[in-house]
């Protein structure tokens, strides 16, 4: 079970990895149970892209040590 300490770290480490600010955490935070789904950039210039969302969401999930293999695909 992942304790509050770890899940802040892990979203940290996440924001980090894709350059997010930190701002943004709870977008993170939303995606993070989330059933891994390859995510694709609608040319909008969103801000945060949902790819840069992704890639957050990525890093915190190997930082929990829970990413998929789908994470691991996408992350190469």
């Amino acid at each position: 079970m992942t304790t509050d300490d770890e899940l802040e770290a892990a979203l940290t480490e996440g924001l980090a990895y894709a350059g997010m600010r930190e701002s943004q955490r709870e977008m993170v935070r939303t995606y993070l149970d989330a059933p891994p789904d390859p995510t694709q950039c609608c040319g909008g210039s969103c801000d945060p892209c949902v790819t840069t969302i992704a890639l957050a969401v990525r890093g915190a999930r190997r930082a929990l040590g829970t990413g998929t293999e789908v994470d691991a695909i996408l992350a190469s």
